[in-house]
Parts: C-alpha cells; sequence; structure tokens
C-alpha cells in the first residue's frame, strides 16, 4: 500500500503547501466538517423510519370458569394499521426531502469551510511577504543607524541626527515583532482550520509569494443571478420549504381519515370449538384532526418562507458590496503596481547615481531604499487584500467566480 493510499494528507505537507492542497487537507481532516457530516444520517433514518410500516398489533385474553365444564376461554387478535401504510408514500417525500435539505446544508458547510481555509492562507501569506519586507526594511535601518554612529564618533553629525536614526531602527524592529506575532497567530488559525496537531501541524510550510491579479472582473448584473443560483444556503431553504409542503399534505390528509387497523381474530369457547372471523377497530376524527400539527406547519412555512426571501435580498447585498470592496482593493493594487512601485525604484535609482558622484549622502539613500520597501509592503498588502475580497465574493456568490471559470 502507498503512502498515499494510507495517509492522503501526508503527501500534501511534503511541498510547499498551495490553496487547493490546504482545502483539501482541511476536508479530510476538519472533525467540525466531519460531525456535520455524520448529521446526515439523521434524516436518513427518518426516511428509513417513513419506509417502515408500523408492527401488527397482537392481542390476547384468557378466562377460566369456576363451574363445569372448566375449559379456558382464549381470544386473540392480530391487527395492522392501515392509515400508516396509506401515508407512507407521502412520508416518505418529506423524509427524501428532508434528506437533500441536509445534503445541501453539509455542502453549504464544505464551501464555507473552503472559504475560510483559503482566507486564512492568503492572510497568513500576505503576514509572510510582509515579514519578508520589514526585515530588509529593519535590516536597512539598522545598518543605517551604524553608520550614523560610525560618523557621530567621527564628530560629522550631532546627538539629535543619531536619536533619529536610532528610532527608525528600532520602531522598523518593533513593527518586524508584531508582524512576526501575526504570523504565528495566523498559522495556527491555519493548522486548526486544516484539523492538523502535533507533529503534522508544525511540519507544512507556505510560499510567500501572493498570487498575480487577474486581467479582468465579472460584470456585477451576472454575479447576482449567479449567487442566487449557486448559493446552497438558499438551496437548503427551498428543499425545507419542499418538505414542509409534503409534511402538510401528509396531515392534511391524515386528518380526514379515520383511525383504522384490520386483521384477524378468534375465540376459542368452553365447549372447545374456534371461531375466527376479521377484526376491525376503527377511530372517528371527531375531535383530533390533527389542527395542531397544520397550525405548526403552517406557521414554519411562513417563518421559511420570510427566511427564504430575507436571505435572497441579503445575498445580492452582499454580492454588490463584496464586488465594492474587490474593485476597490483592485485599484489600489493596480496603482501600486504600476505608478508608486516602478516610481521609487526610479527614485532609488537616481539618488544612488548621485550618490555615486558623492552629490548626496549615504543617509538619503537609505531613506530612499527604505521608502522603497514601504511601498513594496503597501504593495503587498494591497495584494494580499485584494485575494481575501476575491475569496469573499466566492463566498457571496457560492463557488468560483465566471473569471475563474
Amino acid at each position: 500500500m502507498s503512502e498515499s493510499e494510507r495517509d492522503p494528507v501526508a503527501p500534501l505537507l511534503r511541498d510547499d503547501l498551495t490553496v487547493e492542497a490546504a482545502i483539501r487537507v482541511a476536508v479530510l481532516r476538519n472533525r467540525g466538517l466531519g460531525a456535520r457530516l455524520a448529521e446526515v444520517g439523521l434524516a436518513r433514518a427518518e426516511l428509513i423510519a417513513a419506509l417502515t410500516p408500523e408492527n401488527p398489533q397482537l392481542e390476547g385474553t384468557a378466562r377460566f370458569p369456576d363451574t363445569s365444564p372448566k375449559r379456558t376461554n382464549f381470544e386473540f387478535s392480530v391487527t395492522q394499521d392501515l392509515v400508516s401504510l396509506v401515508l407512507m408514500p407521502l412520508r416518505s417525500r418529506a423524509a427524501e426531502a428532508r434528506i437533500e435539505q441536509a445534503q445541501l446544508e453539509v455542502a453549504d458547510e464544505v464551501l464555507r469551510l473552503s472559504r475560510d481555509v483559503e482566507a486564512a492562507y492568503y492572510e497568513l501569506q500576505g503576514a509572510l511577504l510582509t515579514k519578508a519586507v520589514l526585515t530588509t526594511f529593519s535590516e536597512a535601518a539598522w545598518a543605517s543607524y551604524e553608520y550614523a554612529r560610525s560618523l557621530k564618533e567621527a564628530g560629522n553629525i550631532n546627538e539629535l541626527n543619531l536619536a533619529n536614526q536610532e528610532v527608525l531602527a528600532q520602531q522598523a524592529r518593533l513593527e518586524l515583532a508584531r508582524v512576526e506575532a501575526d504570523v504565528l497567530q495566523l498559522r495556527e488559525r491555519l493548522t486548526r482550520l486544516m484539523g492538523l496537531w502535533g507533529a503534522e501541524g508544525a511540519a507544512w510550510s507556505l510560499p510567500a509569494q501572493l498570487p498575480d491579479l487577474p486581467p479582468a472582473e465579472a460584470s456585477l448584473a451576472k454575479l447576482e443571478s449567479t449567487a442566487v443560483d449557486r448559493r446552497l444556503d438558499l438551496a437548503a431553504l427551498r428543499q425545507e420549504l419542499d418538505a414542509l409542503t409534503y409534511e402538510r399534505d401528509t396531515a392534511n390528509t391524515a386528518r380526514w381519515l379515520p383511525g383504522l387497523s384490520a386483521g384477524v381474530s378468534g375465540e376459542r369457547s368452553s365447549d372447545g370449538e374456534w371461531q375466527i372471523g376479521p377484526a376491525v377497530s376503527l377511530s372517528l376524527p371527531l375531535f383530533d384532526r390533527r389542527q395542531g400539527e397544520l397550525a405548526r406547519i403552517d406557521a414554519k412555512s411562513r417563518a421559511t418562507e420570510e427566511r427564504f426571501a430575507d436571505l435572497a435580498v441579503a445575498i445580492r447585498a452582499e454580492v454588490r458590496a463584496t464586488r465594492a470592496r474587490l474593485l476597490a482593493a483592485r485599484e489600489i493594487a493596480v496603482h501600486l503596481r504600476d505608478t508608486l512601485v516602478p516610481l521609487r525604484e526610479k527614485v532609488v535609482r537616481l539618488t544612488q547615481e548621485q550618490y555615486n558622484f558623492m552629490l548626496v549622502s549615504a543617509f538619503q539613500l537609505l531613506d530612499a531604499k527604505q521608502n522603497q520597501l514601504a511601498t513594496y509592503r503597501d504593495y503587498a498588502e494591497s495584494v494580499r487584500d485584494y485575494w481575501l475580497a476575491h475569496n469573499e465574493l466566492r463566498r457571496a456568490i457560492g463557488g468560483p467566480l465566471p473569471t475563474d471559470e
């Protein structure tokens, strides 16, 4: 047996973890999702109960006479509830609808877990990239501070200039420490979502490189209609309405049917002769005509219809708001990538040329490089924000974006 057959998770953790691999690990190992999957069995149990006839009823009596001839008198009857057999098809349709509803709810849980894992993945990836930028920034700040110390010892700068350089270096160290703490917290979050612990929880790693921006975005009108068609939580509410309709049909049919049981009865009289014939038990629906059950189903149907309408409105609003956030994040990232980053690189290049001709000081060159690193950090965070918004939009429409497909 191969390693992947023994443990399908181990090969996924061997190399740098991709977002798709992280989602697959979570689906395989997340215990909360496993518990939710087990709940589908409850709906299947309801279907089994709906398809199983009620047990026949056996009744018997024995009488012992006190006069001759002292022969015991026996009576028995075996009856079967016929109404439950008549209602079985209706009950089975309601139970099947409940199974479909449970499956849709579990599928929605899988998608939600996938989106949570993807969001945690991009947050951690962005934090790792920011950490790399701040590490370089901190090293440059401390190099500037050490250079300033040497100039101060030579008497070329005053105490104020040295203190300013030390503040910059200490601030860079503080920001780096904060990002390192964020990396640890985000890593633990992703580890928990993937359901890993122990050696497996410490073994995986991520590439510190966010994906590039896609070339285009989908139209808003198409996204709204796609969301209403795809969202599994909305589909689960539709299925719940169907199940309630079947349950109401069952109760409405049963309210006019008498309680009817039929079978065989027999009696052995004192002279030893058996008398066997049909047995019928009938209860008339005079008082209890399922009024309470019908009222409960009607109230639950109205509540579900309101929840369905509210969720449909909320989905459309969520799609519009999330897409606006995605477009804003894209605009910021594109502006940084196409305008500010090249400008910062140009400033560093020109400053380096002037420094080579001793027209600017080393501090000015270091400041230009630090500003360049700060812009790199802003760009990395803007790309992270874009992919987080992209993930939220995928969550809002219940699947891949049309441009992804």
